[in-house]
Parts: C-alpha cells; sequence; structure tokens
C-alpha cells in the first residue's frame, strides 16, 4: 500500500499495527508518526502513536500524542490515567 499510495496514511498505519504485533515498538512509532503527518486530522493513528510510545515506556511522548487528540475534542478512557499521571509529575 505505501509504494502503491505513498501519500495516503493507510498502508503507514496498517504496517503500524504489524510492527505493534510483532513488538518492534521503535518502528511502530516511526510508521504511526508518518501516518500522522499525512493525516493530521485522523485520530486514530494519533492514538496509536500514543499506545506505541507508551509500550517504549516513553510516558511523555504519549502524552503529547494523547493531548493532541484531546485538542480536537476526543477523549478516551485509556488517555485517563496516563494524562493524570504526566500532570502529576509536574506537581512535584
Amino acid at each position: 500500500l505505501v509504494a502503491l499510495s505513498p501519500d495516503r496514511f493507510e498502508g503507514y498505519f496498517l504496517l503500524g499495527h504489524a510492527a505493534l504485533r510483532n513488538r518492534e515498538h521503535d518502528s511502530a512509532v516511526k510508521l504511526f508518526a508518518r501516518a500522522c503527518e499525512i493525516a493530521p486530522e485522523r485520530i486514530e493513528p494519533r492514538m496509536a502513536l500514543g499506545m506505541s510510545h507508551e509500550l517504549r515506556g516513553d510516558r511523555i511522548a504519549a502524552y503529547r500524542a494523547y493531548a493532541k487528540v484531546a485538542e480536537s475534542g476526543h477523549v478516551f478512557p485509556q488517555m485517563q490515567g496516563l494524562i493524570a499521571g504526566v500532570d502529576d509529575l509536574g506537581s512535584d
């Protein structure tokens, strides 16, 4: 898909999920980030990017990805704990 339509986010999004299934979190982050660049208005790649960052243990990067989703008016349950945890880091 990426070779046929490099300007569409779907190919990068699907490859990112394949990378996640293979526990290739660094690759997943790069693929989801590219999908976000191509389709910044879509929340799906941004949520997947946040999840990939969480799986890598990078809570700050995950927070940033989820914050972009929240800016669009979407808030999901899986975001709540992370957002609260990062906010707590700033209160010390």
